[in-house]
């Protein structure tokens, strides 16, 4: 064997790293036609690229000319992709006060597509759907539909580089045939926030959680890691619990500054001295929180339950 082969066949650690932190994670939004007025189901697309990203977080733009379709209780009308299956997955309009029946008030809907408790990567495919809602004034041509705040996390809650989106186009057209009725997404439940928290999870202090913070907290949660963030211990009792965890996501959801926020500063968290039995209530999650975090009781039966078939949306 020559000297050359020799140094050829020699991949040092350094490049192997290199590799990996070169790898990226990206968001992207399936090409749609439609008529105004239309419905049309928009879909949204992963790649890993084996990075291992175990959660990810996107907020997807939304303009005059089109919006996603709001549920009963103003949640949006989007759901995992039949093959997907992460229980604690969550949307929410963007700003938090925003009115989903008024075009242009909502400027983006923000997607957490996370598990508490399965931590395996996310499979690159289609991953969520969401029913679209075309303005009947809508002029002929092509409108980007934007994919902005990608964030991916890995499984130990450690934040993942070189995450980006793609955006994705809405051809409006004219000339289109009727369509036939587009079968709704199962939408996936939404934990109602608690209007007594603080900023919990905010780890960093900047007034964000973020889904690399809110995975740091199940991995702590579930003893694997100590918990060395203030905000995701605000009682600093040594330990993360379930309604910690919810409250993080409620906030990751809505942000710090919201009312909700407001509300919680005024009225106070557990963290001022208060003391809890152990009971979790008001939220998608009801029950009692035993060792380690782990919520004892179901998750309530507050959403449709008419799943989407593969074949329905063919």
């Amino acid at each position: 064997m020559t000297a050359r082969r020799l140094l050829l066949g020699i991949v040092s650690p350094a490049a192997v790293c290199l590799a990996v932190a070169t790898l990226a994670q990206v968001v992207s939004i399936d090409p749609l036609t439609a008529s105004p007025g239309d419905e049309p189901v928009l879909t949204v697309r992963f790649a890993g690229e084996g990075a291992g990203g175990v959660a990810l977080q996107f907020e997807i733009a939304l303009s005059e000319v089109f919006a996603i379709r709001p549920l009963p209780g103003d949640r949006p009308q989007c759901g995992l992709y039949p093959s997907v299956e992460r229980s604690g997955t969550t949307f929410a309009f963007v700003p938090s006060d925003c009115a989903p029946n008024i075009p242009g008030s909502c400027s983006a809907v923000r997607a957490l597509i996370f598990d508490f408790f399965d931590r395996t990567p996310l499979p690159d495919g289609p991953l969520v759907q969401c029913t679209l809602s075309v303005s009947v004034r809508a002029a002929e041509g092509l409108y980007p539909v934007g994919v902005e705040r990608v964030a991916v996390s890995d499984a130990s809650g450690t934040l993942l580089p070189n995450a980006r989106g793609v955006a994705g186009v809405l051809e409006v057209r004219l000339d289109l045939p009727t369509p036939t009725p587009t079968p709704e997404p199962s939408p996936t439940a939404t934990p109602s926030p608690d209007r007594d928290l603080s900023c919990v999870g905010d780890c960093n202090r900047d007034r964000t959680v973020t889904i690399e913070e809110v995975i740091a907290m199940v991995v702590s949660a579930l003893g694997e890691a100590p918990v060395t963030c203030a905000g995701a211990d605000p009682n600093r009792d040594g330990q993360v619990t379930i309604d910690e965890i919810v409250a993080a996501v409620s906030f990751a959801l809505h942000g710090c500054e919201s009312d909700l926020a407001a509300q919680a500063r005024s009225g106070g968290h557990k963290a001022s001295g208060q003391e809890h039995d152990g009971t979790f209530r008001g939220s998608a999650f009801e029950g009692t929180v035993g060792l380690g975090g782990i919520a004892q009781g179901e998750a309530l039966a507050n959403v449709d339950s008419h799943p989407v078939r593969q074949h329905d949306l063919e």
